[in-house]
This record gives structure tokens, C-alpha cells and sequence, in this order.
């Protein structure tokens, strides 16, 4: 039985061909169908509708539930499950109900090679990604209580919880690029409040280096940048320690920053306060 709190599902959907003689039918690998895992996110319950039957007569209607389909890989690879409705079949107490998702071929995660498994350096699969959204909605429910959350490309991108678990720039701009790209597998691991922490270190970080940048001081944010992708890279590091190794080269860039202006230094404190806090919750065994 679903519990009356889950708004996030995850199901397992048969891959479909895209284009060509074959499109939408069922892909093939070898003589096994190819199975893709996406979430389904259940939007909250929309104001009931007047519905006018005749003169001055007025009757109530809820009004579609959105069901959101949140592809963890590839939306073009769900895109045949949106546009589905049940508002001819619904019965009497039933709130009807519609999925929706983008028809266009954006990426919310894409493994950096081949390798996928649990390792640090391997990337994750469709459905490890689908569970940790899921999760995530799952907790953080009083967020997400507008219908049609990802209508479009900016609603993904402007969406906290995706944008934590994304490994694609385009999504999340705070991704200290690499070369070559790294797993940083602690943006999608089990542990929301680490995610989030990461998430919010990762930005002020990013934010602090192109501050830097544009001081022309003859600092070099650079040799910062290294540090971290030191961090970053470091398969042996555990969650607590990638996170005060980070806060402390965030401590390092403040103190680059104390000719900028009180404006900025005092945006910089207040990120830094929240980050402080957050660490100051954490159970440090919980992160070993």
C-alpha cells in the first residue's frame, strides 16, 4: 500500500526506439527488452472548479492532478508516457489526473563512461539516480506544491532537488568542471542533508573562485580550483571528510575576498553562516 505521505514512485518502463523504421517500438539488446527506470511525481491536488450547469446553477470538480514524469537520464526516453489522461474514465470520488513531461531530449545525469557499479570512480545507472530523486521529493514535500513542476527546461533547472543530483553544468553551473569529468558521486548519495550540504559548499566555492577571478589581484584562483579537484578526486575520502576539506579551502577563499566590498562580503557570510549551521546538525559518525 502507498503511503498517504509518498509523492514520488519510481517505475520500471520499456526502452522505446527513437526515429527511424522502428520508432516506438520496444528496443531490443540481444533478445532482451531494454529496461529504463524513471520517477513519477504526484503534484499536489489542484483547487476544486465551478462548473456552470445553467442559469445561477454552479456545481464543484477537482480539477486534473498532474503526474510529472521525471526521466533520471534522457526525458526523449519517457516522452511516450506523458499526454496520458483518465478524465473520460474517472468515477464518482476519483480525482482525475494527467502525466505530463517534456518531449525533448534533456539530461538530468549522464555517467561519465561505460562503467557503471557502486565503486567511486564508477558512474551510477538510470535507476540508482530515480531512487535518489525519489528520496528526495519524497522528504521535502512542502516544497514542490505548484502543478506541472517541469513543464519546461528552466522549471528543471530552477528544481533544488534536481539540480543536487545533477552531473550536467548546463543544470547545475556550481559543477567545478574537470578534465577529465569526475564522478563526485557524493551529489547523488543516499543521504539528502550531505547532498544538500555539498550542494551549497560546491556553490559558494564556485561563487568565491570567479569573484577571485575578477579581482585582478594577482591572486591565482587557480591553484584553490586544483586543491579542490584534489578533494574531489580523492577516492579514500569519505562524506564528512570531502565536506570540511571543502568548508576549509571556502575558508581560504574569504579571506581572498576582504577587499571586495561590504555588499558582497557580507552575501559570502550569510552562505556561510547557513553552511555552518548545517554542519553544526550533522551526527559526524553519521558521515563516516
Amino acid at each position: 500500500m502507498q503511503e498517504k505521505s509518498t509523492r514520488a514512485v519510481l517505475v520500471d518502463i520499456f526502452v522505446r526506439v527513437n526515429g527511424g523504421t522502428s520508432n516506438g517500438s520496444v528496443k531490443i539488446e540481444g533478445r532482451t527488452p531494454e529496461i529504463h527506470t524513471v520517477v513519477l511525481y504526484k503534484n499536489p491536488t489542484i483547487t476544486p472548479l465551478k462548473l456552470t450547469e445553467g442559469e445561477g446553477e454552479s456545481t464543484t470538480a477537482s480539477a486534473p492532478r498532474e503526474i510529472t514524469v521525471i526521466d533520471p537520464s534522457n526525458f526523449i526516453f519517457s516522452s511516450h508516457l506523458s499526454n496520458y489522461n483518465n478524465l473520460s474514465t474517472v468515477h464518482e470520488g476519483e480525482i482525475p489526473f494527467t502525466i505530463n513531461t517534456i518531449h525533448k531530449a534533456i539530461q538530468i545525469y549522464q555517467p561519465i563512461t561505460k562503467d557503471i557499479g557502486p565503486a567511486p570512480s564508477q558512474s551510477r545507472d538510470c535507476t540508482d539516480i530515480a531512487v535518489k530523486l525519489a528520496l528526495n521529493f519524497n522528504q521535502k514535500l512542502s516544497i514542490f506544491t505548484v502543478p506541472a513542476i517541469l513543464t519546461s527546461k528552466t522549471a528543471i533547472e530552477e528544481c533544488a532537488i534536481i539540480k543536487n543530483i545533477s552531473n550536467i553544468s548546463g543544470i547545475d553551473p556550481s559543477i567545478i568542471n574537470t578534465r577529465p569529468q569526475l564522478a563526485v558521486r557524493i551529489k547523488q548519495t543516499s543521504d539528502t542533508k550531505v547532498v544538500e550540504l555539498f550542494n551549497k559548499l560546491e556553490h559558494l566555492i564556485s561563487h568565491e573562485l570567479e569573484i577571485i577571478t575578477k579581482l585582478d589581484s594577482g591572486i591565482e584562483p587557480l591553484d584553490i580550483k586544483n586543491e579542490v579537484i584534489k578533494v574531489l578526486s580523492d577516492e579514500e575520502l569519505n562524506a564528512w571528510k570531502i565536506i570540511t576539506e571543502l568548508y576549509q579551502y571556502n575558508i581560504q577563499c574569504n579571506t581572498l575576498i576582504e577587499k571586495l566590498t561590504t555588499s558582497i562580503k557580507e552575501e559570502i557570510s550569510q552562505e556561510d553562516i547557513t553552511i555552518v549551521s548545517m554542519m553544526g546538525a550533522f551526527d559526524i559518525g553519521e558521515l563516516l
